[in-house]
């Protein structure tokens, strides 16, 4: 219940602030991301180390959406005003950090919570790092931010008047 909870609110959040395309782009690219890279440490580190928590690791498979929306959370974030930003993201990140300590100690019987644990301490970083980059562009404009519109988001501009509106089309006036 909890990953729905998070999934409809942290996606829908993005979709709402970024577009439907942005938000899909985001959550995708942030998920695959963030299992490659631990797929590949996991098996870097698996090669030079077979204790029994290493090999849990690497036979753990998380595939649920977390990674997903929490780098959605990171593009969340970047909306808010930079002091409060900066202090949220830490809280975020050390209870993040916080959630992963308590989780190893139950290696290798919890890898799979220990996997997902990584995937959010990293996801959300990452989601974070691309909204700041570009990756994504916001849809409203924001005291906060000052973004171009990308082509997904609705615009009054964009959109002709409904039939029967009498608004003059060169002025703007009824």
């Amino acid at each position: 219940m909890a990953s729905i909870l998070m999934l409809t609110l942290c996606a829908g959040m993005t979709e709402r602030l970024y577009g439907t395309f942005a938000t899909m782009k985001l959550f995708l690219t942030c998920h695959l991301t963030v299992l490659a890279a631990l797929s590949v440490a996991l098996l870097l580190v698996a090669t030079f180390n077979s204790s029994p928590s290493i090999l849990a690791l690497t036979n753990a498979h998380d595939v649920g959406p977390s990674a997903g929306y929490y780098g959605c959370l990171g593009a969340i974030l970047m909306w808010l005003p930079l002091m409060s930003r900066r202090s949220v993201f830490l809280c975020v990140l050390s209870i993040l950090l916080i959630r992963l300590i308590i989780s190893v100690g139950h290696l290798p019987e919890g890898a799979t919570v220990v996997s997902a644990d990584v995937a959010h301490l990293l996801a959300l970083p990452l989601g974070a790092s691309l909204t700041w980059l570009g990756y994504i562009v916001p849809c409203t404009k924001s005291k906060i931010l000052r973004p171009r519109l990308p082509s997904d988001c609705k615009s009054k501009e964009s959109n002709p008047p409904l039939n029967g509106d009498k608004t003059d089309s060169k002025t703007g006036d009824r």
